[in-house]
């Protein structure tokens, strides 16, 4: 696949042969998990290098040994493992998957796992945080989503979608490399690790892609795009209901439905979660010469109390959390 040499350089976390060493420090990087080192003859000689694109994290791990990792659930993020060299074999509820350099899988949080690693396995391991994984179907269909989006575990490497994503890790893993690459600038790193995960939704079967496939219908009713468009050019204030219908030539009612069919979410709530991602890219954009009050106000809440939770309910982080991830301001 090629990839190998792409993440060489990566920070090197950790290199153990110590089975207590190696358990704590895949502990820290993953979760915690039981280990079971079925050749403890030949034991492990285990390493990890790591990368980062936003907060998305690419390790390449091998464990030099013949073990069963068991860490039941994954919980807090998504996990797509790359067989870069050798197999292993990952058992979900009472099917296992051969992965190998044909066969990648998805590992969702809401399932249980267990990972049996040959000697000569080396993987590339990449952790989508559970909260920016829903966060960025949030801002693409403007609509709740469940918080278990469940991947299809398989991902067949010979197929052309398969090709298009791994193409778009080799690319990111490049970057990585790079002393100017745009995985180095939090305002170029979020757009690259936006396409990744969209790469990874669109091509990868699940739960999400209905809601999805809606948000990129290209056959929306006129009157929604409307009334979509009139919101897009007033997000710093309130609209009402009358307003969006007079603009859109319907009746308030026939608006709902239709933003409901095609948006996933009514008028309110689909306008409140436009203002709420014009938000997140100003605090992500943020050179340390704003607030989160100006930021909040520019856009027509009167309250930032109410501001945070709807903030926090959508991007599962307080908008001061995001602001403190933005870029410093660069001296002169």
């Amino acid at each position: 696949m090629g990839v190998n040499q792409a993440i060489q350089d990566s920070r090197l976390a950790f290199a153990a042969s110590n089975p207590a060493e190696v358990q704590n420090n895949i502990s820290r990087y993953f979760k915690s998990h039981d280990m079971n080192i079925l050749d403890r003859e030949k034991g492990l000689n285990t390493s990890l290098k790591r990368g980062h694109v936003g907060s998305t994290a690419f390790n390449l791990l091998q464990y030099g040994g013949d073990v069963v990792i068991n860490p039941k659930e994954l919980v807090s993020f998504y996990l797509i493992h790359i067989n870069l060299e050798g197999q292993c074999d990952i058992t979900t509820g009472s099917t296992t998957y051969q992965i190998d350099q044909n066969q990648a899988a998805v590992c969702t949080p809401n399932r249980p796992h267990q990972f049996r690693w040959r000697p000569d396995s080396k993987v590339l391991a990449i952790q989508i945080p559970k909260t920016r994984l829903i966060s960025h179907v949030r801002d693409l269909t403007c609509s709740s989503v469940d918080d278990d989006i469940d991947f299809d575990i398989s991902i067949d490497l010979a197929s052309p979608h398969s090709k298009a994503l791994i193409d778009l890790i080799h690319f990111i893993l490049a970057d990585t490399k790079s002393e100017h690459g745009l995985c180095k600038h939090e305002t170029t790193a979020r757009p690259l690790e936006n396409a990744f995960i969209s790469a990874l939704l669109k091509f990868q079967p699940g739960s999400h892609q209905e809601a999805v496939s809606l948000s990129n219908n290209t056959v929306v009713p006129v009157h929604v795009r409307r009334a979509e468009n009139h919101m897009l050019q007033n997000l710093s204030r309130p609209i009402r209901m009358g307003e969006l219908a007079t603009i859109a030539g319907v009746t308030e009612r026939t608006l709902t439905n239709g933003f409901t069919k095609f948006k996933g979410a009514p008028p309110a709530r689909y306008f409140l979660c436009l203002r709420l991602a014009e938000a997140h890219k100003r605090l992500l954009a943020s050179l340390g010469d704003t607030t989160v009050a100006d930021i909040a106000f520019d856009l027509g809440f009167q309250h930032l109390s109410s501001f945070a939770s709807a903030y926090r309910d959508r991007y599962g982080e307080l908008p001061s959390e995001t602001l403190k991830t933005a870029p410093p301001l660069l001296s002169t």
